[in-house]
């Protein structure tokens, strides 16, 4: 590691690792927060639309049977409209809510439960693989930017330096 207060280092050069040292941590420290926020955000929206969904499901009076989960990646079940269709058994001890990492049927779902009336129950899954796909290629897209970033600043950081010291006597 380069120490920038090194007496054997002369100004252009000192500033030169400063700024390209500087880079690295903030480029991190962006991207963190770009992570956090995108994460924050997927997650709320796949919540809203799945509760807006389910609504729409339960005021439409939907049976299971009617919701193609292959063509909507939406498992729904609702005991009261479809009675073959049932629930499986650890999906019924849920209490209402939403749940954003269930595992049912070793698939990796987003559950919403709701009580609809004395006895009625739904519950609308959906299946989080493609946003679990979705969020790798985010976080290599990130991660790509800093190193990038961290290259371009540690290549033109000398070139900064001489620009910016220029009226300086060398």
């Amino acid at each position: 590691m380069i120490n920038p207060f090194s007496p054997s280092l002369t100004l252009r050069q000192r500033l030169a690792v400063v700024l390209a040292g500087w880079t690295g941590p903030v480029m991190m420290l962006l991207a963190i927060m770009l992570w956090v926020g995108y994460k924050n955000v997927e997650s709320n929206t796949i919540e809203g639309v799945l509760d807006h969904e389910l609504q729409f499901l339960v005021d439409a009076g939907v049976s299971p049977s009617q919701v193609s989960s292959d063509r909507t990646g939406l498992t729904y079940f609702r005991p009261a409209l479809a009675t073959g269709l049932l629930p499986p058994t650890e999906l019924e001890k849920l209490t209402p809510g939403s749940y954003p990492n269930f595992n049912l049927h070793d698939m990796s779902v987003h559950l919403v439960v709701r009580d609809i009336s004395q006895g009625d129950r739904a519950w609308l899954a959906y299946d989080v693989e493609r946003y679990n796909r979705r969020t790798s290629n985010v976080r290599w897209a990130l991660l790509l930017a800093v190193a990038a970033s961290a290259f371009v600043a540690w290549s033109l950081a000398p070139l900064l330096a001489n620009l910016v010291l220029a009226p300086l006597p060398s």
